[in-house]
């Protein structure tokens, strides 16, 4: 049997999965999730990936990604290998952790995230393993309530930015969207052996198989020239200043609270938006890593970023 379609360019979405051979456990205890967690946030630095939805489950897992630099397959092989690793050293064993490479769909941008979240989120409810999802500690549903202690990796403002402008409302519709349960066609479809290879819509599937599948003989395919619609500096100094109601310059300086904390969030959108890794005004290397690695958790939860994500993403639909 010939091994699924990888398809991969610039800014793509997957549902991504992984099963322990033989149904075994991949996860044994509190140890094992904290490890696999840890090396999300490790892998995210490492390959700018952006995780949108994760569930650990005993013996499988399910993730949600977006990989702005094409390397779905580069970085799929670091975790699975580094955590099957780290996993045997842990419990002195020597053997393949798990049944074989991953299962990855790749998503259409556009009514399929949400259905696929809410698939994501509600695996420990269908396993029994919880009555509700804000139940299960291993999944990212808890951080979509807004609870502390989010992994570093994931990002929870790009979905629920589509379900409603300010924050509070946003969770109250995306739980109450959760709480419909899956389509029944959708749960088949992704409880079955074989994943499709792209999940969407007839026009996207078309678009995929016209610009990226000149060879189906080639079953690791990579594009690297389209790319996903990006902004440009000048715009997102423009949406800055506008959803922050301050002058571009005084957001630079960085004089005052209001100014201070909209330079902080400047930096966290240019990384996400633009890829830059520099310095807006006189912030010091050290400052930016403190930044992102330390205060960034707490930055991305507040009502600005949600603001500021929403207006990034209705400026790039525009263009």
């Amino acid at each position: 049997m010939a091994r699924p379609l990888r398809i991969q360019y610039p800014g793509a979405w997957y549902h991504v999965m992984n099963r322990g051979g033989g149904r075994r456990q991949v996860f044994q205890n509190d140890h094992d999730y904290l490890a696999f967690l840890t090396l999300l946030n490790e892998a995210s630095q490492m390959w700018k990936m952006e995780v949108h939805a994760y569930c650990l489950m005993p013996n499988h897992y399910h993730l949600l990604l977006h990989t702005p630099l094409a390397n779905l397959s580069r970085m799929m092989r670091h975790i699975n290998g580094v955590y099957t690793q780290r996993f045997n050293l842990r419990w002195q064993r020597d053997a393949h952790l798990f049944r074989g490479r991953y299962k990855a769909i790749l998503v259409e941008d556009e009514g399929y995230l949400d259905e696929l979240t809410r698939y994501i989120h509600l695996n420990p409810v269908k396993a029994k393993l919880v009555e509700v999802p804000e139940q299960y500690r291993w999944s990212s549903y808890p951080y979509y309530l807004g609870r502390g202690g989010r992994p570093d990796c994931l990002i929870t403002e790009t979905i629920l930015a589509r379900h409603g402008r300010r924050v509070n409302k946003a969770r109250r519709e995306w739980v109450a969207f959760t709480f419909e349960g899956v389509p029944e066609k959708l749960e088949r479809l992704l409880d079955s052996a074989r994943w499709p290879a792209v999940f969407s819509s007839a026009l996207f599937r078309t678009w995929v198989e016209t610009n990226f599948i000149p060879d189906r003989r080639d079953r690791e395919i990579i594009y690297p020239v389209r790319a996903a619609p990006r902004l440009t500096l000048a715009q997102l100094c423009m949406i800055l200043s506008s959803v922050a109601d301050l002058p571009w310059n005084e957001i630079k300086r960085g004089q005052g609270p209001a100014a201070a904390l909209w330079r902080k969030l400047a930096v966290l959108a240019m990384r996400r938006e633009l890829g830059l890794s520099w310095a807006v005004g006189g912030i010091h290397p050290s400052q930016i890593s403190r930044l992102v690695h330390r205060e960034r958790p707490a930055l991305v939860r507040g009502q600005h970023w949600l603001q500021l994500v929403t207006e990034c993403r209705s400026a790039k639909v525009k263009t």
